[in-house]
């Protein structure tokens, strides 16, 4: 048994001698991709900012004007505190179909301070900027045409206006022709009542 014993830690310290010699002499296998030799980390990053305000934006699609005009407020004024996710929603809400047009500009001038104060920003958030800036000039087309379309309306108003009072001034001379023509078919009528009188 103890013979039996030393062979078992002799073959023992073979294994650990021989383990040691193969640890020192062998290098860690590296994957190598046909592109390149080593290949690097892929580091995955999706940006919060532009995925919270196009998901809020589709949550708040079913809200009321009410809630809409309370929920607007509140993001207003936590908004000027600065903090991001505050900024986020008060971004998110001037898209709102509810907003009017300067509640829509006050959220272009929160976003852009957004992207003054992140300049590490995503290219969603470039491009949605992008996106909203071509939104705000069609709107800002849309309201010159509505104004160059109400002057239109005031101008052909006024025309309307002085031509309905021409008219009434034509008919009031025409009532006034139909009186005189009348005084003068009476008089002509005098005249020859008067003649056939005569003996």
């Amino acid at each position: 048994m103890k013979r039996n014993m030393k062979r078992y830690g002799i073959w023992c310290g073979i294994l650990l001698i021989w383990l040691a010699a193969l640890g020192g002499c062998v290098q860690p296998k590296q994957y190598r991709s046909e592109e390149k030799e080593i290949m690097d980390p892929v580091i995955v990053f999706r940006s919060f900012s532009g995925y919270y305000i196009l998901s809020c934006l589709q949550d708040s699609l079913d809200m009321d004007r009410q809630e809409f005009d309370r929920r607007f407020a509140t993001a207003e004024s936590a908004s000027e505190q600065g903090a991001d996710l505050d900024s986020l929603r008060f971004v998110c809400l001037s898209l709102n179909a509810h907003a009017d047009v300067d509640q829509f500009r006050r959220g272009l001038e929160v976003f852009d301070r957004y992207l003054r104060d992140h300049p590490d920003a995503g290219n969603d958030m470039l491009g949605l900027r992008l996106l909203l800036g071509r939104l705000d000039e069609e709107v800002r087309n849309g309201w010159s045409a509505r104004q160059t379309l109400l002057g239109e309306k005031k101008e052909l108003q006024e025309q309307l206006a002085l031509l309905q009072g021409s008219l009434e001034q034509v008919e009031l001379k025409n009532i006034e022709l139909q009186n005189q023509i009348e005084q003068l078919k009476n008089i002509e009528h005098i005249i020859k009542s008067r003649e056939t009188d005569k003996p």
